[in-house]
């Protein structure tokens, strides 16, 4: 959450250190469920903010083995729309 806030209202420098951090939250394969989808919410929110890692945004595990099997679709569908965002 505090990276999220520093990522959407912080300055320039904090931008840049925030995005790193909410990369490695975001990667499925590495964080449970849910932290990686707060991660990529935050990522979402942050707009023109997150073009920087647009390309390691594109990189990141559509899927993990822990999903939730109603919520399956749900970390393809928002790294779709984060991307789509940032065209």
């Amino acid at each position: 959450i505090a990276a999220e806030a520093l990522g959407r209202y912080g300055k320039p420098a904090d931008v840049k250190a925030v995005l790193p951090v909410l990369l490695e939250a975001a990667d499925a394969e590495k964080q449970p469920f849910f932290v990686s989808l707060l991660a990529l919410n935050a990522l979402d929110s942050m707009g023109d903010r997150a073009a920087p890692i647009k390309e390691q945004i594109a990189a990141l595990p559509k899927k993990s083995a822990e999903n939730p099997p109603r919520l399956g679709a749900y970390v393809p569908n928002l790294l779709k729309k984060i991307l789509a965002d940032l065209d």
